[in-house]
């Protein structure tokens, strides 16, 4: 009988951390994408009804994300979708400098060369001047970012490394959602790009390695800009 209770117990478990799961993928996708946006404030109950997600599941995915720096718990008052930080942007643009371009140097002789080719291709769609971005775009060309970074990251296979980037791109994601259209440098920035691909094609790892350096150092600054520009 002892035996039956636990594999109950252990089904139960299970199934709350399964729908925790669910909660938390629901609830950073609806941040990330903005429809819960920075400032607003909400409480667990009405989390829960929006998620058709008992209690538990949802208070543990909150804990996570607040964790994560995505939520603020306010005791007594209820939760609080954070705001774009300066000081988390320079954070994450500090580390990626140190990494990115090391981490490059060691694993760029494992990177597929089909697969650089192919996202040359695609930054080279979007390098005009004289292109209007749509709404959809901009969630295209955030994607093909995401995917050129982390491949170089992915490069040397390791755990650690790749956790850290996926972080790093959920916050800029979020970032890119908060931010209008028009002051986004995409033009300059898939130009950064294509060039530092094409060092990766010649076999070039200084070059490769100084463009990456460059193009983070001003995507850093473009970054911090936007943010201490943006209304409290």
């Amino acid at each position: 009988m002892s035996d039956v209770l636990m594999n109950k117990d252990v089904l139960i478990n299970k199934k709350e951390e399964g729908l925790t799961q669910q909660a938390y993928k629901q609830l950073k996708s609806m941040i990330l994408s903005h429809r819960l946006k920075a400032g607003m404030v909400f409480n667990e109950a009405q989390l829960q009804a929006a998620l058709g997600i008992g209690r538990t599941p949802v208070r543990e995915a909150v804990l996570q994300l607040a964790k994560e720096d995505f939520l603020i718990i306010h005791p007594r008052r209820g939760l609080e979708v954070a705001r774009i930080s300066p000081k988390r942007i320079r954070d994450i643009f500090q580390i990626r400098s140190l990494l990115e371009p090391q981490i490059l140097k060691n694993g760029m002789d494992k990177i597929d060369r089909a697969w650089l080719s192919h996202m040359r291709e695609e930054f080279f769609r979007y390098s005009g001047s004289d292109f209007n971005l749509s709404d959809q775009d901009t969630v295209k060309l955030s994607m093909l970012d995401n995917e050129f970074h982390m491949g170089i990251v992915n490069s040397i296979d390791n755990h650690y490394a790749t956790e850290l980037m996926t972080g790093f791109q959920d916050y800029l994601t979020l970032f890119r959602a908060c931010t209008t259209i028009d002051i986004i440098r995409f033009g300059p920035s898939n130009q950064e790009h294509i060039a530092i691909i094409d060092f990766m094609l010649d076999g070039d790892i200084e070059g490769a390695c100084s463009n990456l350096t460059d193009h983070l150092a001003r995507s850093y600054e473009e970054s911090i800009n936007i943010v201490m520009h943006m209304p409290i």
